[in-house]
């Protein structure tokens, strides 16, 4: 049985590179992001493309989440409850590029 992981954060950086080592080990995915939808379109069809190098088929799932609206949230674990989830990667963030030498305790915080 195809193991399955849900994504949260993986139209880039980190999440996008743990959603492709997942989709070349053969795990089918739930990717979720907030506004970057080019890029998770992206990371989507790369998915798709590494399994196929691996030589694996997957199914993935491109979904739109605000993670701050809980109704939302609970809706869509509503929705994937039958799928049974083998892993969950929370990976969502907010991200400003600040030069490390510029980071003050406030923004550590």
């Amino acid at each position: 049985m195809a193991r399955r992981a849900i994504v949260t954060g993986a139209a880039r950086r980190v999440g996008r590179a743990v959603a492709l080592e997942l989709a070349a080990g053969g795990w089918s995915l739930d990717l979720t992001y907030l506004s970057s939808e080019a890029e998770a379109r992206a990371t989507a069809a790369d998915c798709e493309a590494a399994a196929r190098a691996a030589g694996r088929a997957i199914a993935v799932g491109l979904h739109r989440l605000d993670l701050a609206d809980l109704g939302a949230v609970a809706a869509f674990g509503a929705a994937r409850a039958a799928a049974c989830a083998d892993a969950l990667v929370l990976n969502a963030s907010s991200y400003a590029q600040t030069p490390f030498g510029a980071i003050s305790a406030a923004d550590a915080e």
